[in-house]
């Protein structure tokens, strides 16, 4: 019996999927780099936690990247941990605007 894991390491070493994996290095890169540089624009006072608000957006983009690029479908257990990372988030977010 296979898993999801079984089949996606299968798929992934796939003689066909190293063209797609090499084209999308360049804008997995550009767009470190700009989230990187846009953070240096925010003021140092916020900084932290608007990176770890990304830290939520990052995880729930991941599994989406899971299921729309690599076909592979988020099972229970990944929604609940991206929907607590996404209220830690909104606690971290909201806990600023209560504390001033």
């Amino acid at each position: 019996m296979l898993t999801d894991v079984d089949t996606h390491q299968r798929r992934a070493s796939g003689p066909d999927e190293q063209p797609t994996e090499r084209s999308q290095l360049v804008p997995g890169i550009v767009s470190l780099a700009a989230f990187a540089y846009l953070l240096t624009r925010i003021d140092v006072a916020f900084a932290g936690r608007a990176y770890a608000a990304y830290g939520g957006v990052y995880i729930v983009a991941s599994l989406a990247w899971l299921w729309l690029a690599e076909g592979l479908r988020p099972n229970n257990w990944d929604l609940a941990g991206a929907g607590l990372a996404m209220i830690g988030a909104l606690v971290i977010l909201a806990g600023a605007q209560f504390s001033r």
